[in-house]
């Protein structure tokens, strides 16, 4: 009987309703929940690379400037290091961080930054070889004869300024200097003898990497191997324009006492008081630093060519021509009869006047007392 009830207690228990296990979702929001394994399964979003946005950053404006010609690789060399540098650190601290960090902006601005450096050498290379391979003049220009010292000079400057004129407008520059003697005083760039009279030369230091070639015959060689590369030197040659790049001058000499001719710049030889300059140069040097120039021109005999820019010749007394390639560069004043007998004095014709500096006043730099030389 004991056992028809234990029987009897246990089928009770079955017809009881079970209790179903407990979900994660009836429990209290407040209660702590289990960690699902499938959370570990989700993809975890990767960290920007700084040093890659840096990179990138650099990049593009990296390769943009190399394609600027002639100076564009002087920026893209070092600027390209600099992103390859940032780009390449990046990289391998991305590769390094087993997935948190992305590699894709570092990748980019490695790309970029060595794209940069490649273009950039390449222009070195191909300036290097144009320049190696490059004609040294063409025969006319040379007549196989050094220039004397006592032969007159068409004008006296620096190779900064005919480097200048030369990159501003070269057929005005041409039919200034062409074929004429010009005297260059500047600090030597480079001196070049190879035991090859075609290669006996000296470059002065000019305007945006355009240089002046000064070219010597074997006759020479003794003067130009006493010049050192930062030496001031004053050379005299006959001008052959430019060829590839640079100002050419042929058959050069270098003047013995170059740096250390009178102040202002006076030629030796004929009409050795007057200082001899461009009417583009002379505006320029009052414009930029007028006390300057009033130093080395006001009151002295100044010598000014260019292209004449406009006339007022309506006053016998005071007839005035206007010098300047674009303007009105330099005013130059006649006395009566100054211009009597002379050719018609015409826009856009080249002529050289001699007169008294005055400086300048907001206005043309004023040559009074002028007479046309030519």
């Amino acid at each position: 009987m004991a056992r028809d009830r234990d029987d009897d207690r246990y089928d009770g228990e079955d017809d009881r309703p079970r209790r179903r296990p407990r979900r994660d979702e009836d429990r209290d929001d407040d209660r702590p929940r289990g960690r699902d394994r499938r959370d570990d399964a989700r993809p975890q979003s990767k960290q920007t690379s700084v040093l890659g946005v840096l990179a990138l950053i650099g990049g593009i404006p990296s390769v943009a400037v190399t394609f600027i010609p002639c100076c564009g690789w002087m920026f893209g060399i070092p600027a390209g290091v600099v992103t390859l540098t940032l780009g390449i650190i990046g990289l391998v601290l991305a590769k390094g961080s087993q997935g948190r960090v992305g590699t894709g902006l570092p990748l980019a601005g490695t790309i970029l930054g060595g794209a940069a450096v490649v273009i950039s050498v390449a222009w070195v290379l191909f300036f290097t070889v144009l320049a190696a391979t490059a004609p040294t003049v063409p025969s006319s220009s040379s007549t196989g004869n050094a220039v004397s010292p006592s032969d007159p000079v068409t004008v006296s400057l620096t190779p900064l300024e005919l480097t200048k004129q030369y990159t501003d407008n070269k057929t005005v520059a041409d039919a200034l200097y062409q074929g004429k003697v010009v005297e260059v005083t500047g600090k030597v760039k480079s001196v070049s003898d190879t035991g090859e009279d075609s290669d006996l030369r000296v470059k002065l230091d000019g305007f945006n990497f355009v240089d002046v070639d000064c070219q010597f015959n074997s006759g020479q060689r003794s003067s130009v191997s006493n010049l050192s590369v930062g030496s001031t030197v004053t050379i005299r040659g006959r001008c052959a324009g430019t060829v590839v790049f640079d100002v050419v001058l042929n058959d050069c000499i270098v003047m013995p006492d170059g740096p250390n001719r009178p102040a202002g710049g006076g030629n030796k030889g004929p009409d050795a008081g007057a200082v001899k300059v461009t009417a583009g140069v002379l505006a320029k040097a009052f414009k930029d630093n007028a006390a300057a120039a009033d130093a080395k021109y006001g009151d002295k005999s100044v010598e000014v060519s260019g292209p004449v820019f406009a006339t007022d010749l309506t006053d016998p007394d005071n007839q005035i021509v206007f010098l300047g390639q674009k303007g009105k560069d330099v005013e130059c004043r006649f006395g009566k009869e100054s211009l009597k007998g002379q050719a018609a004095i015409t826009t856009g014709k080249q002529v050289t006047v001699r007169g008294k500096c005055q400086g300048n006043d907001d206005s043309p730099v004023v040559l009074e007392d002028c007479k046309l030389v030519k």
